[in-house]
């Protein structure tokens, strides 16, 4: 039975279908955007910094739940692949 993310409030639960995410309990790349000041949770791994609030991570269904919870993240949303350019 696929997950409903129709009640989270920090992630489009429409990106999370295009992603992939509803249907498969592997991890998937996400943007995780913080508030001024705030710093990357315990649980999570940060990948890549983009300034001081924004990083990309690995997540899994269970983490984006907590991230959902925490008073600390603005939102999350599935990194998309940019299209190469030749």
């Amino acid at each position: 039975m696929p997950t409903d993310y129709s009640s989270l409030k920090r992630m489009d639960p429409l990106d999370l279908s295009r992603s992939g995410f509803a249907q498969d309990k592997s991890p998937v790349e996400a943007l995780v955007r913080l508030k001024e000041g705030a710093s990357a949770p315990s649980y999570i791994t940060a990948r890549a910094w983009f300034g001081e609030t924004l990083f990309s991570t690995q997540i899994t269904q269970e983490e984006l739940r907590r991230l959902e919870a925490d008073p600390s993240v603005i939102n999350v949303e599935p990194a998309r692949k940019l299209p190469l350019i030749r």
